[in-house]
């Protein structure tokens, strides 16, 4: 989706920079691979660098990470789950990207059929199921999103 507003948003994430380095600053973010065994979900935040991401978030002070991160899932893309569905695919370990540094937890959940989605209107500029096999290939994805989906496929044995 190469809207006005996704431009728009682009401007604006360079221009909230400064402020983000601030906020970001060591916090705690999560992402989730939701996936069917054949497709993954990923989306392009509306604020932000114009590059796919996993729907995942922040995760509040004090909050169990399984918890924020069902929240936000929900809050992303209308997929309502349990923090017990959520299988660990990389503990928290520290990123770095675009000059931002914070606390990354990756997870998966595996899903039978894929689930019904809706996206976020405020902060979800596109939302797609893409091929597992396309997504490294044809897709621009951010780095610890990259580094995630590889670490699944290496987990499970989905790479040569």
């Amino acid at each position: 989706m190469n809207s006005p507003s996704r431009f728009i948003g682009n401007i604006l994430f360079w221009l909230a920079w400064p402020l983000l380095f601030i906020y970001l600053r060591d916090s705690r973010r999560s992402r989730v691979i939701i996936s069917d065994g054949k497709q993954i979900l990923i989306v392009k935040n509306w604020l932000g660098p114009n590059r796919y991401t996993l729907p995942g978030g922040g995760l509040k002070k004090n909050e169990e990470p399984t918890d924020g991160t069902t929240r936000e899932v929900e809050e992303e893309t209308g997929v309502i789950t349990h923090p017990n569905s959520l299988s660990l695919i990389k503990p928290e370990y520290t990123v770095v990207e675009y000059g931002h540094k914070y606390k990354f937890i990756g997870y998966l959940l595996k899903v039978d059929k894929l689930p019904k989605i809706s996206r976020q209107k405020f902060e979800i500029a596109e939302i797609k199921w893409v091929r597992i096999e396309d997504v490294l290939a044809k897709y621009k994805l951010t780095a610890a999103t990259k580094e995630l989906i590889e670490t699944w496929l290496e987990i499970n044995h989905l790479v040569d």
